[in-house]
Order: structure tokens, then sequence, then C-alpha cells
């Protein structure tokens, strides 16, 4: 059985960003819940189903998210990360590179962390 801790929070973020990568949906269902909402660096926003079906359009390409600057926060049942990433993610027409701040937030639902809301603005470089 998993734990709520900090420890279960950072290994689910990382086993979201790996399944991202992969193009792994099975594994990203487990760590991103249905009803999460994503703000990307251009203001867009996306739901899991567009997650889901831009990567099996091979549409949403996430080659990099190398997260770094990282803080956790916990609040009951709401895990909070703050952290800064060097990112490289195309949408099928424009390929994102730099860095991106992030604002994540995950929920305690049937015994896991799954993802609910995530912010991304671009930094400078």
């Amino acid at each position: 059985m998993v734990e709520m801790n900090e420890a279960s929070l950072m290994a689910a973020h990382q086993a979201r960003l790996d399944a991202l990568i992969a193009n792994d949906t099975e594994a990203l269902a487990q760590v991103v819940g249905e009803d999460m909402t994503f703000i990307g660096p251009d203001g867009g926003q996306i739901s899991r189903a567009d997650v889901v079906a831009a990567i099996h359009a091979g549409t949403l390409i996430t080659e990099r998210m190398d997260c770094f600057d990282i803080s956790t926060r916990l609040y009951g049942d709401i895990g909070v990360l703050l952290y800064s990433a060097h990112a490289r993610t195309s949408d099928g027409v424009v390929t994102f590179e730099g860095r991106v701040r992030c604002t994540t937030v995950y929920y305690w639902r049937d015994g896991g962390w799954q993802m609910v809301s995530q912010h991304q603005s671009r930094m400078p470089a």
C-alpha cells in the first residue's frame, strides 16, 4: 500500500513524466485524473481526454521534462509541487523548447496521487 507522503507524491510526479515521454496513456491514466485541467505556457487549456487523444494521434510529443528546484507541499489529501523544468514538447504544429515554471496539484484518491491541475509559465532564457 502506498502512503500519502512527499515521497509518494514525488514518485507519482515522476511516473507521470515517464508516461508522457513514453507516450504511455495507460500509465498516465494511473496518475492523472479524468478531471485534470492543464494550462500550457501559451495559455491554452486542455483536459486529460485531449492529452490522450493527442498522444494517440501522434501530435503531442514530450521529449524532455527535466525538473529542478522542486518543492512539495501537502495539505491533507492535496499535494502541490512547485518546480522549474527544461522542456521540449510539440503539439504537432509548434515545438516549444525552453524553461518553464510549473505549479502542479495532485489529489489523493483511491490510494494514490492523481494530478488534477497544472499551470506552466515560460521562463526567460
